[in-house]
């Protein structure tokens, strides 16, 4: 018995498919993404909402879905990390709504090897997360999380070929962190 777990364990990693009770990981985003849909309107409105983020004090009521504002859909990339105890799995517990918008800003410039006039401009991914509180209507935080701007200063000719741009990962595991260290209500 002990050697078909394990053959199953070794079987997921090198196939890189993920089980959880029997359901792929795709399989529960479309769940999630099937529970919330019909109420992503709601979720991004901002009609009545006030706001009260410059008070300081973020907090997390109930459990939490996370929409991401561009795509307008549900940020799996950050549910997914989140513990249970604080992750909504339907709309009748979401306590709070929170909107990920993640872009990019301008960060430090890069000199390219051979060419000491040319710089070519790096950037920088943000994400802006706004915590709302569903019952009260109210957006009790805001802030914004940046990604990690690389060490490299100089980058060779074939590295501007190959990669076109510098641009930082998106801070996801940065915004989960955020999100775990708030107090719950």
């Amino acid at each position: 018995m002990l050697a078909l777990i394990v053959g199953a364990a070794i079987l997921i990693k090198v196939t890189g498919i993920v089980r959880i009770s029997g359901v792929t990981a795709k399989g529960i985003e479309e769940a999630r993404e099937e529970a919330f849909r019909p109420h992503l309107g709601e979720y991004l409105s901002r009609d009545g909402l006030t706001d009260a983020s410059a008070e300081g004090k973020p907090y997390i009521a109930g459990r939490l879905v996370a929409i991401d504002v561009p795509k307008q859909k549900v940020a799996h990339d950050v549910l997914t990390w989140l513990p249970g105890e604080i992750r909504a799995e339907s709309h009748a517990e979401v306590g709070t709504v929170v909107w990920v918008d993640c872009h990019e800003q301008q960060g430090a410039s890069y000199e390219i090897e051979g060419q000491p006039d040319k710089k070519l401009a790096g950037l920088v991914s943000a994400c802006t997360v706004t915590i709302i509180d569903r019952g009260a209507r109210k957006i009790v935080g805001r802030t914004t999380i940046l990604g990690e701007q690389s060490e490299v200063t100089k980058l060779t000719q074939q590295q501007v070929e190959s990669d076109g741009a510098i641009v930082s990962e998106r801070p996801l595991g940065k915004v989960v962190d955020h999100l775990k260290a708030l107090p719950r209500r």
